[in-house]
Parts: structure tokens; C-alpha cells; sequence
């Protein structure tokens, strides 16, 4: 009986955790070809609340992010990644960073919506959901 009553502890915290989800800052993304070459799309989220965006060209991923440490770097300096409400967008030579307002993570289109964009800044703005000014 005591076996029973543990194990069912077991399983409805395992299911809560799956359910509600971790409360830590976690990255998750995505990267896909478009119309004009390749992107990623990375975001840090809690749950499934989106606070910060990285939209980069796939091949500069790995100059410009630091998972890790969770720091972007753009031509302005290293940048924490995790809860901000930022976007960091950069489009061949051309980073633009912008404030955001948290987003909900199934809103984030997916990446056959974004392979016919003809640049980056559009795949952003798709992404987060409004214009960018350059």
C-alpha cells in the first residue's frame, strides 16, 4: 500500500512538471532555409511565455549567441539572454534591437510560414509579431 500511494506521488508530479512546465529560463529554437538563404530562431521562455528573440542568419549562430551563458553579442556589446523583452535581429551586417512584449510560444509562426520571407528583418517581424525600424 505505502508502494502505491509513493509511486502515484511519483507520477502526479512527473505529470505536473510535464503540464506546467519547468520555471527556469530555457532556449529553444529552430533554424530552416528561406527564400534568400538560412536563418535561426532562437528564444528564451519560461513555460511557454517567450521573453527574449534571436533572428540571425544560421551561419553566425554560433559567433553571436553563447548558450552557455545565455549572452548575445552584437556590435554594441554582450547582451544577457534569458528575460529582457528583447529582440536581437541581424540581417547581413545590421543588428537592430528592439523591446518586446512577452509572447505566448504556439504564436511563434512556424518555419514553412517563414521560408517564403525575402530577408531576416521580415522574419522577424513575423516572429515577434510587429514592424522593426532600421
Amino acid at each position: 500500500m505505502k508502494t502505491a500511494i509513493t509511486l502515484t506521488i511519483v507520477v502526479l508530479v512527473v505529470v505536473a512538471w510535464m503540464t506546467f512546465g519547468s520555471r527556469e529560463v530555457q532556449h529553444s529554437g529552430f533554424s530552416f532555409g528561406y527564400r534568400n538563404g538560412d536563418c535561426a530562431v532562437w528564444y528564451s521562455r519560461k513555460g511557454r511565455q517567450v521573453f527574449d528573440v534571436l533572428v540571425v542568419p544560421r551561419t553566425r549562430l554560433q559567433q553571436v549567441f553563447d548558450a552557455g551563458s545565455s549572452v548575445v553579442t552584437t556590435t554594441e556589446g554582450q547582451f544577457p539572454f534569458g528575460t529582457s523583452g528583447r529582440a536581437y535581429v541581424l540581417d547581413g551586417d545590421h543588428w537592430v534591437t528592439v523591446s518586446i512584449e512577452p509572447l505566448n510560444e504556439g504564436d511563434i509562426p512556424h518555419m514553412d510560414d517563414l521560408a517564403g520571407c525575402s530577408n531576416i528583418t521580415q522574419i522577424a517581424e513575423r516572429v515577434i509579431g510587429r514592424k522593426i525600424s532600421q
